[in-house]
């Protein structure tokens, strides 16, 4: 097992700009944390659709709790980003 160094990420909930740090996040869970350079990227947004055609057998056949992606952008853009992946799946 890998640890991740303590760090502070951003995120949008509820319409507000939220802090929590890595260890509340994925404190006690095996995850794995894919960095992406840019949402709307065509190269990440093809590898963000490889994990999730993958997502069930790789959880079933590793250790890892939960996959997480995180990438350069604003809250506000990857929020966006999610909502029109959402829509394409």
């Amino acid at each position: 097992m890998n640890f991740l160094p303590n760090a502070e990420l951003f995120f949008l909930s509820r319409k507000k700009l939220v802090r929590k740090s890595t260890t509340s996040l994925f404190e006690g869970k095996d995850v794995l944390l894919i960095g992406l350079n840019a949402a709307y990227s065509p190269t990440d947004t093809e590898m963000v659709k490889e994990y999730e055609a993958a997502y069930d057998t790789f959880i079933k056949d590793t250790e890892v709790d939960e996959i997480y992606f995180v990438c350069m952008n604003d809250p506000y853009v990857t929020v966006s980003y999610t909502h029109l992946r959402a829509h394409e799946t």
